[in-house]
């Protein structure tokens, strides 16, 4: 059960490149707010997925901070909601969505410092 526990780890942190590394991209004019999505996406499933894990296989021998976790849960969905909104607006309006992909990006940032700093 580690191996698959490490394995939604790595998938979660690749949610994390994929969500800040888009913000990154899209500051030099690339389009990436379709990469920010998957990555603001797989950061929320995968979290739960680690949580539970955590909480339910005794072998793995974790013992979740669960206000950490749930500090982490807002930051994530709400970085998931502004990119989700963005990317809305700019296919169906064709508006400019900046300010929600730069809150998409922060937000990512904010929860890699909560996961790094809070002990």
């Amino acid at each position: 059960m580690a191996v698959v526990y490490d394995l939604v780890v790595v998938l979660h942190l690749l949610g994390m490149a994929a969500l800040v590394g888009g913000w990154l991209a899209t500051t030099r004019g690339v389009g990436a707010t379709e990469v920010m999505l998957w990555g603001a996406r797989a950061q929320v499933v995968t979290g739960l997925v680690l949580v539970g894990l955590a909480e339910s296989v005794d072998s793995l021998d974790k013992d979740p901070d669960m206000a950490k976790i749930g500090v982490k849960l807002v930051v994530a969905v709400a970085a998931a909601a502004c990119i989700e909104i963005a990317r809305g607006r700019s296919r169906r309006l064709g508006t400019d969505a900046k300010p929600l992909v730069t809150a998409a990006g922060l937000l990512g940032v904010l929860n890699v410092l909560v996961a790094v700093l809070w002990s």
